[in-house]
């Protein structure tokens, strides 16, 4: 017969009280599948997570169920509010305190273990517990107590003390099995750690968290109907809490009288800390910010000030990202580690990735930690220094990158940027607050040309436009600015750099004697030249910028590029010197590692081959390019394309060998499969006052190497100018 024992005067002789009453749990079916699981086969549990995950109530609930199943005693003891405690002598051995004979927190969380079977805890002066614990080795060893569970909840306030007794209780009681939950693991050799994470909100409607809202927000609003609308601003709401359950049914509470949308609308503009419920169990519980603010009560001065800095990245970050940010200020470089170590251990920091893999171990953070972050770091007057030092983190990023794909390391250039891309982009949309901010963030953006022409063009042209606005003009910046900008489609400011962009580049670049520069200029002007439909200038001005771009100038486009690009020109109505040019873009790009490059010229000789009326050996290319692709980064321009041009030859089952088998129709077919013509680009209005000309800019992006011709942006872009042909000519 199943016996649970409560006895109510534990819950009355100071802050006890019973842990959260059950209630049906939402989306944590597997989880407590396996806690049953570990809990039959070892004496130890922990179920951890970060504040407000749901530890308790998943614990209560399955041992609860457990208990009904088996047959088995549950013993129930929460450890009380973190106020409730002072500092706490070390137990046991330790004397309590002489003033009024009181009791450490550790002795008293002894004392409300013993209370549970309803028995006195008769603790002497010097605190010894001995008797104590044989008392409550035998009652918890009587018949009537099968294979007894004891669940200590909460105990982060007093996890030294509930680490000595758990030891204790093990070794005297082989029949006891115990139940902690805790932020952290308490360390033990025989525990078995069970880690919870907040709900996913992915899959929409049915995601486990967006239930969990929907179900505390019809508790309170039965009447809740939801459209479109409201769908969306559910799983907007659970995408901003992070899923985390505490969350969840904070909001639920506003929802008996805010609209889903309204409720939306407001954590996007007040935030999310404000959260609460007043009649929540606890009373650190009835606001997210006392919630975290218990968390943060918890840790060691060190940890908090590096937890404040640490919430100014907007993404995942490294540990040597962290230690850049935080030493100073009472931290010391050499100490960070350890203290992210420690916040990971307390639930505020999120190990991402395999800490013992090939990469570099990353670190990630909740919305609500971030948000709790930075507010205790406006308290304490530190937001403006610490963008500072993230503006400088950032550049060194930049910077990084920028030589890894100089190098050849074109691969692990473009996954710093890929992992590094929300602080980038957090630190460079920021507004400048003077010209001198500008232009310490301009070398930034520059650096990482190469993500912004194959990834992200739309980002870059605005970073772009509103550096070059602010920055205050220094030259060798600015006019490598100008034909970046340009190629990337910015619309840019008449008064900072000139009526003619790339005219006033290329004069610049003149001047201070810069091949490189002005061989860039031209292989801009070439591109707009094709995209114009004009081949013949394109060549001639690629050729050009052939001969002027050393073989291994950093910060552009590399010659090996420029060679592929014409390689990519000539395909059609050259195609002899279409694939010489190739050929050697690839010889040259060979030396240097210069992948896209190779990738340009080989996407090239596949079109070549196409065109020849030789699909086999184009798809045999084409799978050949597929195949070096690394899944974990963005996806190469280039991919589309190749990717139909192998699934047309396959469609019509060419053959593998050239010539084999190929019918006229099947080869226009493959030819047309490999193959998307570049757009017009579209001329941008004139501004109020001033004449077309002074307005016309020379635009385009190189979006989409993936087509025959190289893409460029049909949006926001105007045709190159006669005037700026002609300075480039003469």
């Amino acid at each position: 017969m199943t016996r649970v024992t409560w006895n109510g005067t534990a819950g009355t002789d100071g802050p006890w009280a019973e842990p959260c009453a059950a209630r049906p749990l939402i989306g944590r079916e597997r989880e407590s599948a396996l806690l049953h699981g570990l809990l039959s086969r070892h004496r130890l549990v922990t179920v951890t997570g970060p504040v407000g995950v749901g530890k308790s109530l998943l614990a209560v609930t399955a041992l609860r169920a457990r208990s009904r199943v088996t047959a088995t005693a549950l013993l129930l003891v929460r450890v009380p509010e973190l106020a409730a405690f002072g500092s706490g002598a070390p137990w046991p051995g330790v004397p309590a305190p002489a003033a009024g004979g009181g009791r450490t927190a550790a002795q008293r969380l002894v004392a409300a273990v013993l209370a549970v079977l309803g028995g006195e805890a008769e603790l002497d002066a010097a605190g010894e517990i001995g008797a104590a614990l044989d008392a409550f080795t035998e009652a918890v060893s009587e018949p009537e107590h099968r294979e007894p569970v004891l669940l200590l909840d909460d105990v982060d306030a007093v996890q030294a003390g509930a680490l000595r007794l758990v030891a204790l209780l093990l070794r005297r009681c082989p029949v006891l099995r115990v139940v902690v939950t805790a932020r952290r693991p308490l360390g033990l050799g025989d525990e078995r750690v069970l880690r919870l994470a907040p709900l996913p909100v992915r899959s929409g409607l049915g995601a486990p968290a967006v239930r969990l809202l929907l179900e505390h927000a019809r508790t309170v609003r039965p009447g809740l109907v939801l459209d479109a609308a409201a769908s969306a601003a559910l799983v907007e709401i659970c995408t901003a809490l992070d899923g985390l359950p505490l969350a969840l049914t904070h909001a639920a509470r506003q929802l008996d009288s805010l609209e889903p949308v309204e409720l939306a609308e407001r954590l996007r503009e007040r935030g999310r800390l404000g959260l609460g419920d007043p009649a929540a169990d606890l009373p650190r519980h009835r606001t997210l910010r006392r919630a975290l603010g218990t968390v943060e009560a918890q840790c060691d001065p060190r940890d908090r000030i590096v937890w404040s800095r640490v919430g100014m990245f907007a993404g995942s970050f490294t540990e040597e990202s962290a230690a850049a940010l935080c030493a100073g200020g009472g931290v010391d470089a050499e100490q960070v580690p350890a203290c992210l170590v420690r916040l990971v251990a307390a639930g505020v920091l999120v190990p991402l990735g395999d800490p013992a893999g090939v990469r570099t171990a990353r670190f990630g953070m909740s919305r609500l930690a971030a948000e709790f972050a930075r507010e205790r770091l406006a308290e304490a007057g530190g937001t403006t220094a610490a963008w500072d030092r993230l503006a400088r983190h950032v550049v060194r990023i930049a910077a990084t990158a920028g030589s890894l794909w100089d190098c050849g390391a074109q691969a692990q250039a473009v996954e710093l940027v890929q992992d590094e891309r929300p602080n980038l982009l957090a630190v460079l949309r920021r507004p400048a607050a003077t010209p001198e901010q500008a232009d310490a963030l301009l070398p930034a953006v520059l650096d990482l040309w190469f993500w912004w022409v194959r990834h992200d063009p739309d980002e870059g042209r605005r970073l772009l436009g509103a550096l070059l606005a602010r920055c205050s003009g220094a030259e060798a910046l600015v006019h490598r600015a100008q034909w970046l900008a340009v190629w990337l489609g910015a619309r840019v400011e008449v008064g900072t750099v000139g009526l003619d962009p790339l005219g006033a580049a290329w004069a610049a670049a003149l001047l201070a004697d810069d091949r490189a520069g002005v061989g860039r200029i031209a292989f801009v002007q070439a591109l707009a030249a094709w995209r114009d439909g004009d081949p013949e200038a394109a060549v001639r001005l690629l050729r050009e910028a052939v001969e002027l771009v050393p073989g291994y100038a950093p910060g552009g486009p590399s010659a090996a590029t420029v060679l592929a690009v014409l390689a990519l020109v000539e395909a059609e109505h050259a195609p002899r010197r279409a694939r010489r040019s190739a050929w050697r873009a690839i010889t040259w790009a060979g030396g240097s590692g210069d992948g896209w490059s190779c990738r340009l010229a080989r996407h090239a000789l596949a079109l070549l081959d196409a065109h020849a009326g030789r699909p086999g050996p184009a798809a045999r290319r084409a799978r050949r390019m597929l195949a070096v692709q690394r899944p974990d980064l963005p996806t190469p321009p280039g991919t589309a394309a190749l990717r139909r041009l192998a699934e047309a030859v396959a469609a019509q089952n060419v053959g593998v060998r050239e010539g084999e088998g190929v019918e006229p129709s099947a080869a226009s077919r493959s030819r047309r499969a490999g193959r998307v013509d570049a757009r017009d680009a579209v001329p941008l209005p004139p501004p109020p006052g001033r004449p077309a000309a002074v307005r016309s800019e020379v635009c385009g992006a190189l979006r989409d190497v993936a087509e025959e011709r190289v893409g460029l942006r049909p949006a926001e872009q105007g045709r190159i100018g006669g005037a700026q042909r002609a300075s480039r000519r003469n």
